[in-house]
């Protein structure tokens, strides 16, 4: 990573002592930035090989248990903060509990 890091600050350093005749040619600043990173990210992906892993094991649940989750959200204070509003299907539907 650092080698990366280098490399565009000696770019840098380079294209600001040359910039003033790049400017007058059809190759302008941006198009040198393009083709420069280009080059880097072909450099960084060569050799690389894609690390093989195995799946993960995935765990199955009944559809019991599938249907005893309980999901709460929306948390939300009362006027004088004193309780929260939350979403709660703990009864098998969704409805507003408030919490003190």
């Amino acid at each position: 990573m650092y080698e990366n890091i280098a490399i565009l600050a000696a770019f840098v350093f380079l294209y600001s002592i040359i910039s003033g005749k790049l400017e007058r040619t059809p190759i302008n600043g941006a198009l040198v930035f393009i083709i420069f990173g280009l080059a880097i990210i072909a450099c960084n992906r060569q050799g690389k090989k894609p690390e093989k892993s195995e799946p993960r094991q995935v765990k199955k649940y009944t559809i019991e248990q599938f249907y005893q989750n309980l999901s709460i959200f929306g948390g939300s204070f009362s006027y004088d903060e004193s309780k929260i509003l939350v979403t709660s299907n703990e009864t098998g539907i969704y409805n507003l509990f408030t919490l003190p």
